[in-house]
């Protein structure tokens, strides 16, 4: 199922009105359908600058868009390729869902008691956070020093 063009094109508008209003780091890259942008990181992942992509497939919005984390993330529910594993872009998605609440479900990874290690998309980080929370956080804080920084925002095409 999706929308004719001319209504896909039309939400497009809609949601790119809507990102600049409440989550304005995030931009459209070539068209409407691809956009980057960051999240500051808090909690373990506090002083970390994450840089994300959002596809939106020609089936949007019936299927959500496809998540991925450019910046390395030490977390259950991101794979070390950057596929992002959440309720709300599988099972839980809505149609009446909008790139806001993609976004504003990304802000939420960085709450580790919201983790999820049961349905993980990175082993080592599931383990660790279910064997040990403060080791769970030294990894995570050593990946934020290392990986989220200004620099490597810029290389990943943050201005």
């Amino acid at each position: 199922m999706q929308l004719d063009e001319k209504a896909f094109q039309k939400r497009l508008l809609f949601e790119l009105n809507q990102v600049r209003r409440e989550a304005p780091t995030f931009r459209p890259r070539n068209d409407l359908t691809e956009w980057i942008g960051y999240i500051m990181g808090t909690g373990p992942y506090e002083g970390g600058i994450f840089v994300f992509r959002i596809k939106i497939p020609r089936t949007y919005p019936f299927t959500p868009p496809i998540v991925e984390a450019l910046t390395p993330i030490f977390h259950p529910n991101i794979s070390e390729s950057g596929k992002v594993c959440l309720d709300v872009f599988q099972k839980k998605w809505l149609t009446s869902m909008s790139l806001v609440d993609v976004i504003n479900s990304l802000r939420l990874i960085f709450d580790i008691e919201l983790a999820n290690p049961d349905n993980y998309f990175n082993f080592r980080a599931a383990t660790t956070l279910k064997r040990s929370k403060q080791e769970f956080i030294k990894i995570a804080q050593e990946w934020t020093k290392k990986f989220a920084t200004w620099e490597k925002a810029r290389e990943l095409g943050i201005k």
